[in-house]
C-alpha cells in the first residue's frame, strides 16, 4: 500500500503543480483589477465607505465574469483545474478584502470573512457551470451563460420593477425580496458594519426611487448568506448533473465493451 500511495501522491502534486502558472496569472490579473479600483478611489479622495462599496462592486463583478471564463480556459475536461482557477479569483479577492479590513472602518474582520464566502459562492457557481458541459464549445458557452446569469442577478434592481408591475402587490413584494436575495452585491453590502452608514435599504431616495422597484415599497433587508446558499445550491445541482451524465457515459461505454467481448468469444 505504501509503495502504491507514493506514486499517487507524486502524481497529485504534479497535477497541482501544472496549474500553478495559470493560477499565478489569474491572481495577478484579479489583484490588478480590484486593487486598481481601490487605489483609484483613494487617489480621488473618495470617502472610505464609498471606497469600500466601489471596491466590493468591482470584486463581485470581476468574479462573476472572470471565474467562469478562467474555468473554461483549458481545452480538455479538467474539473480540478476549473475549480482551482475559479477559486483563485475568489482567493485573490480575499486579499483585497484584507486590504479593506485594514483601511476601511466599515469593513470588519467578520465582514471580510462573509464577503469572501460570497465571492467564493459566485466563483464556484461559474466553475460548476463549466464542468457541467461536455465539449470545449459547450464549456465556453456555459462560461458565457454563467456570467450572464450573474449579470442578470447583479442588475436585479433594474428589471424587478417590470416583473412586479405585471402582477398583484403581494407577489410584487416577494419579487422584490427575491431580487435582493439573489443579488451578490446586496449580499456584500449586508456584510458591512451597520455603523458605516449604508442606507440603501433604509432610505429609498439613494437608489430605489430611481428604479421601478422603489415604487413597491422599501426593499427588504439583504441577507449575506442568502446569496451564498443560492449559489452553492445551484453549483451542487450542476455538479450532480455532470456526475450523473458522466456515470451514464461510463456505463454505456462498459456495456459496449462487454458486447464486443461477447462477440469476440462467439467468434
Amino acid at each position: 500500500m505504501a509503495l502504491r500511495s507514493a506514486p499517487d501522491a507524486g502524481g497529485a502534486r504534479g497535477a497541482l503543480a501544472g496549474h500553478v502558472p495559470a493560477m499565478l496569472a489569474i491572481a495577478a490579473a484579479t489583484l490588478s483589477v480590484e486593487l486598481g479600483v481601490f487605489l483609484l478611489a483613494r487617489a480621488i479622495a473618495a470617502p472610505l465607505l464609498q471606497t469600500a462599496l466601489v471596491t466590493l462592486g468591482a470584486a463581485v463583478l470581476w468574479t462573476a465574469l472572470a471565474a467562469p471564463a478562467f474555468a473554461a480556459a483549458r481545452a480538455g475536461p479538467d474539473w480540478l483545474g476549473s475549480f482551482l482557477r475559479a477559486g483563485t479569483v475568489a482567493d485573490s479577492g480575499g486579499v483585497v478584502l484584507i486590504v479593506l479590513w485594514l483601511t476601511c472602518p466599515a469593513v470588519t474582520l467578520a465582514s471580510a470573512v462573509k464577503a469572501y464566502c460570497i465571492l467564493a459562492g459566485v466563483a464556484m457557481f461559474g466553475a460548476a457551470a463549466v464542468c457541467a458541459a461536455r465539449s470545449r464549445a459547450g464549456r465556453s458557452a456555459a462560461a458565457v451563460a454563467a456570467a450572464g446569469v450573474m449579470l442578470v442577478c447583479l442588475a436585479s434592481p433594474f428589471w424587478v420593477g417590470g416583473a412586479a408591475r405585471s402582477t398583484d402587490r403581494p407577489f410584487a413584494r416577494r419579487a422584490l425580496a427575491a431580487a435582493v436575495w439573489i443579488n451578490p452585491f446586496y449580499a456584500l453590502t449586508d456584510t458591512l458594519d451597520v455603523r458605516g452608514g449604508f442606507v440603501w435599504h433604509r432610505h429609498g431616495e439613494l437608489l430605489y426611487s430611481r428604479v421601478e422597484g422603489g415604487y413597491f415599497g422599501p426593499a427588504p433587508p439583504a441577507c449575506w448568506y442568502a446569496s451564498v446558499l443560492i449559489d452553492l445550491a445551484a453549483a451542487a445541482v450542476l455538479v450532480a448533473l455532470a456526475l450523473f451524465r458522466r456515470g451514464g457515459a461510463v456505463r454505456a461505454a462498459g456495456s459496449g465493451t462487454h458486447v464486443e467481448e461477447e462477440r469476440d468469444s462467439e467468434d
